[in-house]
């Protein structure tokens, strides 16, 4: 199972080495600040929703550079940008999928953002460990018992 690593502190001193390392010579020295923006914009704007979200369009909006967007997602989550993305997404669909009457698989994909059916097997199973299918099962025999 992964845990995210939260950053709370400028001098990082909870990271991994190597995340240390690969932002050593980075002139952003505290990143959960912009990781706060960042989070509240993806979340506020329901930007995960646009399949074609790129970090550029993240990075204009905020204005600061890709990389400090991506240091600071990746020192704050653990995770790369379309991972950090993806997490919103499969949340989302999940949601739907445990509607009364969810739309198929595929509408639900489509709608959350996602392009293509293996994408969003990939990280739906990548987040939560089991496909979509296996998570309604799971949820429906949970209600049975």
């Amino acid at each position: 199972m992964h845990f995210p690593v939260f950053a709370i502190t400028g001098d990082f001193e909870d990271l991994h080495p190597t995340i240390k390392r690969k932002y050593a010579n980075s002139s952003l020295v505290d990143s959960s600040n912009l990781f706060y923006k960042i989070n509240s914009l993806v979340k506020d704007e329901q930007l995960y929703l646009e399949s074609e979200i790129k970090i550029n369009s993240l990075a204009e909006k905020l204005n600061k550079s890709v990389h400090h967007i991506s240091q600071a997602i990746n020192q704050n989550t653990g995770k790369s940008f379309p991972d950090f993305i993806n997490s919103f997404r499969i949340q989302e669909a999940k949601k739907k999928l445990l509607q009364p009457k969810p739309d198929t698989i595929f509408t639900i994909l489509l709608e959350v953002g996602f392009n293509s059916k293996a994408a969003f097997y990939s990280a739906f199973k990548k987040n939560t460990q089991q496909t979509p299918s296996q998570f309604l099962r799971r949820i429906k025999n949970d209600v049975i018992r």
